[in-house]
């Protein structure tokens, strides 16, 4: 399993721990860029996730 795999896997399991989470969607091209967005309830949860230390 590859380093962005795992990270991914961490990532979702805190984004789901949280309750002002909403949702995420995301894609990736054929050479690997991606991009990623997270819904959250408010503008407070979006805080929470923006100081998150864990970002991969």
């Amino acid at each position: 399993m590859q380093v962005t795999q795992l990270c991914l896997i961490r990532w979702l399991k805190w984004l789901h721990s949280n309750l002002g989470y909403i949702g995420v969607e995301g894609t990736r091209d054929n050479v690997g860029f991606g991009i990623t967005v997270s819904y959250w309830k408010d503008e407070a949860q979006k805080v929470v996730w923006l100081l998150y230390n864990a970002h991969c």
